[in-house]
């Protein structure tokens, strides 16, 4: 057991400094640039009146783009600590080298609006993964038969709790309405099955409802729903079809493009339901059965759409369209049937829910991003741990074996070599281009040409396109803001 506990944070820790190296190497972009300059410290002390309101999120992205150590330092020990937490939901299985693999994997378009991205990251990977602290929590409680997690916690921790849900909830917003939800649900089922509540969840509640208010009072989403907003617009006119395009946009970019994650949910879910056909009712056993087969056969066809990059138009296709449509149906059936007849119903449907709350709120608000989704991609992978868990030990030599074991943790070193191959060749060409436009600025140039680099799909709009978007970049990298940059194509 000891020998356990050091070797897990041995690699814990080798996990931490080979992410410090990436993210020290992954380049400033995009927002980064105005946050790092005046137009960041101006919205701050207009208290970001009209800009928004996700005022945590704000100020993590000020204080990494004015402080490289704390960028690295900051997106590294969250990184780990999302790793970290999805191991906690495997029920002692033995998967961070499969976790570590399965956010490496993401789609390229994902990764470089999140992880290589540190506007991005701020919002979108922190939420996520302060949220898995809270579903630490409920997860206690959906397993236990007698209400310890009930007990009156120590003082300092109903008051982290708080601060938690404070905090989680002033980042972005999908995730803050999430956070309402599973409040409620937390204090419901603590109450109708133990019929006491949890303080932890009280002060959690509380926390969030605070940062709501505080949230939704910026004037900015006045102007989002009156469509004054330059960005930002809800869904207006034409309702049926603007729903029908805001569901191809999630299903494209939350659904179609995880092709590995589907893969290995798919097997997931053949494995329990091998593992438990004989508990199950004949028409249990059809319907079952019928869902998780089609689920796999989409999962193999999305693989092979993703292979021969067709999944770009999926917006376009009704057929991709539909195997979406019978997907999600398949998996909802599937995982309900099969958790309901082994009493862990709650655990696994729990992840499902949690992707329906925050896509859905996609329906309605334009425009949608691709890192958008990442809380998505996050909870389809509790999703397959939560199932793991409902396959016995013998059955899971698949993932759990030794030469398993070996394996995953080779590719997954592979896989964060990889990336930090690439990221140190974007941080190389990015330097060198930097260094140009200030050699020739110095020189007394006031137009200056420059090229884009080699890998630019890794990274987030690394060059830039519009006038006043260089305005941010000539002010954070000390140019003079008379010269005039332009893209030779």
């Amino acid at each position: 057991m000891k020998q356990e506990k050091i070797r897990n944070n041995l690699q814990y820790i080798m996990t931490f400094i080979l992410l410090c190296l990436l993210f020290y190497l992954v380049p400033y972009t995009d927002d980064d640039l105005r946050w790092g300059s005046s137009i960041g410290m101006d919205r701050f002390q207009e208290g970001f009146q009209g800009y928004g309101g996700r005022y945590v999120g704000y100020m993590i992205i000020m204080a990494l783009t004015r402080f490289r150590v704390i960028k690295v330092v900051f997106q590294s020990l969250v990184l780990t600590l999302l790793l970290v937490l999805l191991e906690k939901f495997s029920g002692g299985r033995k998967i961070y080298y499969l976790s570590v693999i399965l956010i490496f994997a993401m789609p390229i378009w994902m990764k470089s609006q999140t992880i290589a991205w540190a506007s991005g990251f701020a919002n979108y990977v922190t939420s996520v993964t302060f949220t898995l602290v809270y579903m630490v929590h409920i997860y206690k409680l959906l397993d236990e038969d007698t209400p310890q997690e009930l007990e009156d916690k120590k003082l300092i921790h109903t008051v982290g709790f708080f601060l938690l849900g404070v905090v989680n909830s002033l980042i972005v917003e999908h995730f803050t309405m999430l956070n309402i939800c599973l409040c409620i649900f937390t204090i419901g089922f603590s109450y109708l099955k133990f019929k006491k509540l949890c303080r932890t969840d009280v002060a959690y509640l509380l926390g969030v409802i605070i940062s709501v208010i505080v949230m939704f009072s910026n004037p900015c989403y006045g102007n989002v729903f009156s469509g004054t907003d330059n960005y930002r617009h809800v869904v207006r006119g034409g309702i049926l079809n603007s729903l029908g395009i805001g569901f191809a946009k999630i299903a494209n970019f939350s659904l179609l493009h995880f092709a590995l994650v589907m893969l290995v949910l798919a097997e997931v879910m053949l494995l329990a339901l091998k593992s438990h056909k004989e508990s199950l009712s004949p028409w249990q056993k059809v319907f079952a059965g019928v869902s998780t087969y089609g689920f796999a056969i989409g999962a193999v066809l999305l693989a092979v759409k993703y292979a021969m990059r067709e999944n770009n138009l999926a917006i376009y296709s009704f057929k991709l369209m539909a195997l979406a449509i019978c997907m999600v149906g398949g998996a909802v059936m599937a995982v309900g049937i099969i958790s309901f007849s082994c009493k862990r119903f709650f655990q696994c449907m729990l992840p499902l829910i949690s992707i329906l709350i925050l896509n859905a709120q996609f329906l309605f608000v334009n425009p949608v991003t691709p890192r958008c989704f990442f809380g998505s991609y996050i909870m389809f992978i509790l999703l397959i741990y939560q199932l793991m868990n409902l396959v016995p030990e013998e059955k899971w030599t698949a993932f759990d074996g030794n030469k398993a074991q070996l394996m995953q943790l080779m590719v997954a070193y592979i896989a964060i070599l990889f990336n930090l191959f690439i990221y140190a060749r974007i941080h190389r060409e990015d330097k060198a281009r930097n260094e140009y436009v200030r050699r020739q600025a110095e020189a007394g140039e006031k137009i200056i040409g420059i090229e884009k680099l080699s890998l630019e799909e890794y990274v987030h709009d690394i060059t830039l396109k519009a006038d006043w978007e260089w305005d941010g970049y000539k002010e954070f990298y000390g140019i003079d803001m008379d010269v005039e940059i332009v893209v030779i194509e």
